[in-house]
């Protein structure tokens, strides 16, 4: 309670009368307002209260009253954008929920050794962070299957591991020194094929590839 915002000049004087009484209880040495100025301020208290009630009431009818009549044209006028998007995110949540088989195949592949290391990639982490990935034992003619993907666009990197330690062997100026490829045959200049070249559309029911391993 501030006793320093009591307003009202019959409110002051009582706070004056009882000044020393105000002091001693504002520093701790009593625990008990003078049983007038108590009730002083509990009144004061009660009429801003009110007052402040009465001006919310105020402002609340001074509002627009909606009727149901204004509420149902309201409802009718957003409808066709509630419906757009909800369609929007039910096809959304469907080309997201929809998947299919990815084939790919290594026509003219020899290798009867080692392991066959293939990755499929989106754009954003081309050679650096495969999506899915499979080691198979190499095989002439062989092809690896990767089931249920979720549709979208991804190039596949392929190497031909002969010595089965899981990395690209490479040579002078990091020229690969095992057989490799990209999907598409897409072929680099100065470097690995960039995604562009070596992208292609994952839709359903599946789609198939084939890759040259060389």
């Amino acid at each position: 309670m501030h006793l320093a915002k009591i307003s009202g000049g019959s409110a002051n004087t009582r706070v004056q009368t009882h000044q020393p009484d105000v002091i001693k209880f504002l520093s701790g040495g009593s625990s008990v307002l003078p049983a007038k100025l108590a009730c002083t301020a509990q009144m004061d208290m009660g009429m801003h209260m009110k007052t402040t009630f009465a001006r919310k009431a105020n402002i609340l009818a001074g509002l627009p009253t909606l009727t149901a009549a204004a509420l149902a044209g309201m409802a009718l006028a957003l409808s066709p954008l509630v419906e757009a998007v909800y369609a929007e995110t039910g096809k959304t949540l469907a080309q997201t929920a929809a998947t299919a088989k990815l084939t790919v195949s290594f026509p003219g592949f020899k290798g009867k050794s080692g392991q066959m290391m293939v990755a499929v990639y989106q754009a954003d982490s081309w050679l650096r962070k495969p999506m899915f990935s499979q080691k198979v034992a190499a095989s002439p003619d062989m092809s690896v299957v990767f089931d249920a993907l979720p549709v979208g666009t991804y190039a596949v990197s392929v190497f031909h591991d002969k010595d089965s330690n899981g990395a690209l062997k490479t040579g002078m100026f990091g020229i690969p020194a095992e057989p490799y490829g990209f999907s598409n045959d897409a072929q680099g200049h100065m470097g690995p094929a960039v995604f562009s070249d070596a992208s292609f559309e994952l839709a359903a029911p599946g789609t198939s590839l084939t890759i040259k391993v060389r």
